[in-house]
């Protein structure tokens, strides 16, 4: 499902209509429609398994967090709102898929700006 965090509105959507910086929530045993950043998950100890069969014929669980400052701020879909302001700079789309670097930032309204690494380990192909 697509959400549009400025309307308040959450919709089902074709994945057809993604686009770059739409927020997505997913279902559990739903698959990614796209390539994702994970910036939150209702899972107590913060972490997902997704399966990579369709892109490595792997069949094993391979476990993924999402962003720390996200996963602690983020209490219900509502909270979304207040990570508008966040930027994602990540790498140009290559076919390695064992590998990714990116970088989420965020100013507050103090101006103080928050850093946090990205890896594999937060994303969802």
């Amino acid at each position: 499902m697509k959400i549009d965090v400025n309307a308040g509105i959450i919709a089902k959507k074709p994945a057809s209509s993604f686009g770059v910086g739409d927020i997505i929530m997913l279902q559990p045993n739903e698959r990614a429609p796209a390539d994702l950043i994970l910036i939150h998950t209702k899972d107590k100890e913060g972490q997902v398994f997704i399966r990579t069969d369709q892109l490595d014929g792997e069949t094993d669980w391979k476990v993924r967090r999402p962003m720390t400052s996200t996963q602690t701020q983020i209490e219900n879909i509502r909270d979304v709102v207040n990570f508008l302001d966040a930027v994602v700079y990540c790498e140009q789309p290559n076919k390695e898929i064992y590998d990714f670097t990116g970088l989420y930032q965020i100013e507050d309204a103090n101006g103080m700006v928050t850093k946090e690494p990205l890896t594999l380990e937060n994303t969802m192909w």
